[in-house]
Formats: structure tokens, sequence, C-alpha cells
């Protein structure tokens, strides 16, 4: 347990989460070039800065950013939350387009993206089970192929797409979820120190909430941006009805982010390739347990 609470790099670490997290949800809004956007972003890459000098320095830091020496755990790391930005794409846009579009209620969105869910925790267990056969680099591998196809066949949704279309489709994205995040989070640890594990663990449950978030922050934006751009230029191609321009316009956002999402999930493709299986040896105590229960 840590002697002390390092207060310091809390605030920063808050201050500059929620600075970035505001800037990037707001921009489209208040202006990119407006003066609370860019006092949020450079404010907000100031406290960065600072909490990871803090970190780096203090004795008893609140994360020990050390750890991203240890290169396995870097690279599983970085390959989560590129993932991570692309799973809340469909988490995010799906239920918006369903009910905004086509007028579905909170409880049959709900009822339709549930097999998505139970499909990727139905899975978690046999993924368990095969990591220690295959290994992490074809489970991850596959998995981010299945969420690249699902993430681009949603990139062509139109206003009367079937809801067994998006099922499907959810439920490919979601089995491609399970087949890569318990592997990168497994192979990330692997590798850790005892007495780095608090620390790498913490680490990921952050960076993965914090990528999450601005996910969430920074796909709102689009859509808005988007939006208005593919209105505007409905309107100036002659079409006068308000409520389709509206409609499609929204669609066509939609799909434009979807495709933004699948960019960024084949991103994390060629990193999983270099995520070798590692072949853990039993500890001494683990050892002789085994010989005694022999």
């Amino acid at each position: 347990m840590p002697k002390s609470f390092d207060l310091f790099g809390f605030l920063t670490v808050i201050l500059s989460s929620s600075s970035l997290l505001l800037a990037l949800g707001q921009g489209h809004n208040w202006g990119w070039d407006s003066a609370k956007v860019v006092s949020l972003l450079v404010g907000g890459s100031i406290m960065l800065v600072l909490f990871i000098w803090r970190e780096l320095t203090a004795k008893t830091p609140l994360l020990n950013l050390r750890i991203f020496r240890n290169g396995r755990y870097t690279l599983n790391l970085f390959i989560a939350n590129i993932l991570t930005i692309s799973l809340y794409s469909g988490t995010f846009l799906t239920p918006v387009f369903l009910q905004r579009i086509q007028n579905v209620s909170a409880i049959d969105t709900g009822l339709i993206l549930l097999p998505a869910s139970l499909a990727m925790a139905l899975v978690m267990p046999i993924v368990g089970k095969l990591y220690s056969v295959v290994g992490p680099r074809w489970l991850m591998a596959v998995g981010i192929v299945l969420l690249t196809i699902g993430t681009l066949t949603l990139s062509w949704l139109s206003i009367d797409v079937s809801h067994g279309y998006i099922l499907f489709w959810m439920v490919v994205r979601n089995l491609g979820i399970a087949l890569v995040m318990m592997p990168s989070s497994n192979a990330g640890m692997e590798l850790v120190p005892r007495e780095l594990s608090g620390h790498a663990s913490a680490i990921m449950n952050w960076t993965r909430n914090v990528f999450g978030s601005f996910a969430i922050a920074i796909f709102t934006t689009l859509l808005a941006t988007r939006s208005a751009h593919h209105g505007t230029a409905m309107a100036l191609a002659g079409d006068k009805d308000v409520a389709h321009i509206g409609v499609m316009a929204f669609t066509m956002s939609v799909n434009d982010v979807y495709l933004i999402a699948t960019f960024i999930a084949v991103a994390a493709l060629p990193l999983a390739l270099f995520v070798r299986q590692i072949k853990i040896k039993p500890s001494a105590e683990t050892a002789n347990a085994e010989r005694a229960s022999a």
C-alpha cells in the first residue's frame, strides 16, 4: 500500500481528463477556435504534462507510469484502447439511429441489441479456454477482423434497414470484441512484475474509461458536423423537403462515423500480429504444490 496519497497527481489527472473531454465534446457547439475550447485544450494539455511529470518523479505515485517500459504491456494496452474507440461507435450510434430515424422505443432498442450482448457473454468463457491453447495473437487477429467487418457493414445503413440486419452485424461485432478484449488484457499483464500489477491494472482500466469517454465525445461531434455537411449539400442540390433532409443527413452521418470507426479498428490488426504467446513457467511454490498433490 502507498505510504501517502498523491493528491497532486489526482488533481492533475482529473483536471486534464475533464478539460480535454469537455473541449472535444463541445468543440462543435462552441467553435473549435473559440476562447473556451482553446483554453480547455491548452489547460488540459498542461495538466496532462504535469500529471505525467508528477507520476515519474513521485516516490508514491498515484499511477506508476514506469510500467510503460514493459513493451508487451504497452503494446496490448495500445491495442485495447484503439478497439475501445471503435467499440463505442456501436454502443453509441446504433441506439441513436434506431430511436431517432426508425422511431424505435427504448425497450425495443434494448431487445434488438440484447442478442449481441448475450453472444459476447457466452463466448467469453470459450475464449478463456482457447487462450492457453492458441495464444493471444490469432484470437485477437480474428476478433479484429470480425469487429472490422461488423462495423463496416453498419456503415451501409439506410432509413428502412431491417432490424435483423442490425442485430446480425452487432452480434458479429460483439463476437469480435469478445475475442480481443480478454486476450489483450491477459497478454498485457503476463510479464508485469507482481509489485506493479496493481498499477498496471489501474492504468488499463483508467485508459479504457478515458478513451471510451473521448470516443463518445468525438463521435458526437463528428455526427453533428457530418450531419450539417450532408444537410447543406442536399439543400444546395435542390431538395426542399426539410424533414427528408434531416433524416437522410443524419443517416449518412451515422454511416460516416461507422466508416471512421472501421478504419480505427483496422489500425489494430498489424499490432496484434506482434503479440506472441508466452509460456509462463510455474513458480517454485506452485511446482512444489503440484509434486505434493501427485
